[in-house]
């Protein structure tokens, strides 16, 4: 047996790393490199959204997707933090310029009502109104709840 090993170590090493070499390209070529396109679409997206409007980035951007996709932009207008949304073809929809409610206590209201922690918290704008989306995927269970962005009032849930 290690004589044959030993005979075609070559062959098994190039074999090797040829099928480790097809990986590499497969990942690259169908995971990684449009995941990274689309990150950078997005971010291009945000920019574009920004110098259309003369406003400054303040660190939270969602490519919010409900029926149609909503981008969804934390801005600085004159030393006021606002959130804006804009449709897919950049025109702006609504601004929301109040204080809004803590995540915190958004989550606490979640826990509350469904004994379970949300696994994702983003701001969106769903029936003309900028809201709290939570997510829940659990084993058999997906759930989406919608709290008012300014209140934290329950507007309404989707069991799946």
């Amino acid at each position: 047996m290690k004589a044959f090993f030993r005979k075609h170590r070559f062959k098994i090493v190039l074999t090797f790393l040829v099928i480790v070499f097809v990986y590499i390209c497969f990942y690259m070529l169908w995971v990684h490199v449009p995941y990274t396109k689309h990150k950078n679409d997005l971010v291009s997206i945000q920019e574009e959204i920004c110098s259309q409007y003369h406003y400054d980035y303040d660190d939270y951007f969602n490519a919010y997707q409900n029926k149609k996709i909503n981008y969804i932009v934390k801005v600085k207008n004159k030393k006021k933090t606002m959130y804006v949304v804009c449709n897919k073809k950049l025109k702006k929809v609504d601004t929301f310029e109040g204080e809004t409610i803590s995540k915190k206590e958004v989550k606490n209201a979640f826990v509350q009502k469904y004994q379970v922690n949300p696994t994702k918290v983003e701001i969106g704008y769903e029936n003309d109104q900028f809201v709290y989306c939570l997510t829940y995927k659990g084993k058999d269970t997906l759930l989406y709840a919608f709290y008012s962005l300014d209140n934290g009032e329950f507007l309404k849930a989707y069991k799946l």
